[in-house]
């Protein structure tokens, strides 16, 4: 890992731990999934955490994250994504791009743009980290060009996986995903904080 890329990486931890003592439980639309939001002082834009445990490893959990399986692929579509673009820096960074339909009537499509790293923390440890880019679309990329109706929106987030006790020989990892976005544009905050831990 480069000095930038652990940088990167140490930048999106310090945001999840502000964010973490300040969080408070949601009601979640799964009883498997503990859901909860929280608003940091001087952001008006509200910062979502999901928790769930899972039947896979540590391993299996953050490369279906990292590498986007086709579970993840199917997802985006279903859930208002319109375009994704990857580009492959080395064995544990991407830059990501993806444009989402926001689903509220009236608004413009919405483009994020990430770098996305992989980390090992520890033997039972490892964590996804998705860090906004918001410089502009570099040529060596080769993504498709940004249409007029897309207006630039900006989101990190901390996926972390921990190694629990198997269940009957199951390996078993708890997942929580923390994120905040602010989607740009001039969408009313409240709506968006009601529409974005639920997106």
């Amino acid at each position: 890992y480069t000095v930038e890329e652990l940088a990167s990486i140490a930048s999106i931890q310090m945001l999840a731990a502000e964010a973490e003592s300040k969080l408070e439980v949601i009601e979640s639309p799964s009883h498997h999934v503990t859901m909860k939001s929280a608003v940091i002082e001087g952001n008006p834009n509200k910062i979502g955490y999901a928790e769930v445990v899972l039947d896979a490893s540590i391993e299996e959990c953050a490369c279906n994250e990292y590498f986007d399986s086709r579970e993840n692929s199917n997802d985006f579509y279903k859930n208002g994504g319109i375009t994704r673009n990857i580009f492959s820096y080395n064995s544990h960074c991407l830059i990501k791009r993806n444009i989402y339909n926001t689903g509220i009537p009236g608004f413009d499509h919405r483009q994020f743009v990430w770098k996305v790293m992989w980390r090992r923390i520890d033997e039972d440890t490892m964590v996804v980290v998705y860090d906004p880019i918001s410089t502009g679309l570099d040529p060596i990329w080769n993504f498709v060009a940004t249409s007029k109706d897309v207006v630039n929106a900006k989101s990190w987030a901390l996926v972390t996986y921990k190694k629990l006790l198997a269940v009957n020989g199951i390996p078993q990892t708890k997942m929580s995903y923390l994120s905040q976005a602010n989607v740009g544009g001039h969408i009313p905050i409240k709506l968006m904080n009601k529409y974005i831990p639920f997106r």
